[in-house]
């Protein structure tokens, strides 16, 4: 067995029910929190409930609820301008995963000097260091998908280069993560079913990333079990607790996995169409899948007829091989299930951009690349996007 590293300090408050404890578990961290939150989930009434939930307990809140997917470093510089007078103790990231994120990088952007983006870990440039003068950043998921609230990176947007890119720092995992199946009951079919995707797909990129690692494989199985087993069921009949319970708990567990070891090829292609095109993280996740683990099953046998038993196969009478290819077929029901029928062309996205999204998924995306099982080239990952177009 090779040796690994494993770290996580974030405590887990998992259950239907458990935001009602917002104000107890917060207020360790401070007398004022600012919650980010986008405009959508404001206007239900769910910021004003925390709100409530922190003064009983002596934290006064301002929130930010200008949250929009594939968040920008630009709005998240001029977040804490608005905020630098504030006092703020620490930062409540509430919704799916752009909320989150952003979060994580308001808590370093209100503690260290300059553009946010020069944290950003951009290939080719210095970093900027986060130090531990970073806030403490408190998670509240309200989709089943990016498992934000458990791994140490925020993921931004530059509006003038169309990089999107991470955050990576242990100083910023969320010190506290929330998990209340109850606030995804309400999650709309589509949305449900494009997050689950994506959950699914960071157990899988952490199965058969290069960096896997003996806990990272053990999470990652259970995650996909979690998810396949509950996904329909949450996107068909969504005011079943069960069914969200299992989403969420699978979504965490895949955050864990790729906390743990990395995300791959699929991501690669996943970030330039976010970056370029402001495609919905887990709609680019959706059209990538299929097509790359179509391109992979073959190099690793045994894990592939793994993640095949993981979605449900009966493999007992299979050869190995048979196993490991039935994993495709599995995949493809899956998603088929989730009525999910998504294509570049549908996004804006022509053509004539493939080239350039190609050279952005083995550029500055070139180290998920380097973690899958192939190493693609440009012509290859441009074939990839072709197929999704």
């Amino acid at each position: 067995m090779n040796g690994f590293d494993f770290f996580l300090p974030t405590r887990l408050i998992f259950g239907p029910g458990r935001l009602s404890e917002v104000g107890e578990q917060t207020k360790r961290f401070g007398k004022t929190a600012a919650i980010v939150i986008d405009r959508f989930l404001a206007e239900t009434g769910l910021y004003k409930r925390i709100e409530q939930c922190l003064l009983e307990h002596g934290v006064r809140s301002f929130a930010f609820t200008g949250v929009e997917p594939n968040p920008l470093c630009s709005i998240v510089n001029q977040t804490a301008e608005l905020f630098k007078d504030k006092n703020i103790d620490f930062v409540i990231g509430v919704g799916g995963g752009s909320s989150i994120d952003f979060a994580k990088a308001l808590a370093v952007a209100l503690t260290h000097d300059g553009d946010i983006w020069h944290y950003v870990n951009e290939p080719g440039r210095p970093v900027g260091e986060i130090t531990s003068k970073t806030l403490p950043v408190v998670a509240v998921p309200t989709t089943s998908g990016t498992g934000a609230e458990m791994t140490a990176v925020s993921v931004l947007v530059n509006p003038e280069t169309h990089v999107k890119r991470g955050l990576y720092s242990e100083k910023i995992y969320p010190v506290m993560a929330i998990i209340d199946p109850e606030l995804m009951l309400t999650i709309p079919r589509n949305l449900t079913a494009t997050t689950g995707i994506d959950a699914l797909s960071h157990a899988i990129e952490a199965y058969i990333s290069t960096d896997a690692n003996p806990f990272s494989d053990m999470v990652a199985i259970e995650a996909m079990r979690q998810i396949s087993d509950s996904l329909p069921a949450a996107i068909n009949s969504g005011q079943k607790i069960e069914a969200r319970s299992s989403m969420a708990w699978g979504s965490a567990l895949a955050g864990i996995a790729i906390s743990s070891s990395c995300v791959t090829l699929v991501h690669a292609l996943a970030h330039p169409l976010g970056g370029r095109f402001n495609i919905g993280h887990g709609e680019a996740i959706a059209m990538g899948l299929i097509p790359v683990m179509r391109r992979t099953w073959m190099l690793d046998i045994p894990k592939f007829g793994k993640i095949a038993e993981a979605l449900g196969v009966c493999t007992h009478n299979m050869s190995p091989k048979s196993a490991a290819k039935s994993s495709i077929n599995a995949l493809t029901e899956l998603i088929e299930e989730t009525g999910l029928s998504l294509r570049l062309g549908n996004f804006g996205v022509r053509q004539t951009d493939l080239d350039k999204l190609a050279e952005d998924a083995t550029g500055y995306m070139a180290g998920c690349l380097e973690s899958h099982p192939h190493v693609c080239s440009v012509e290859e990952v441009k074939n990839i996007f072709l197929e999704m177009f």
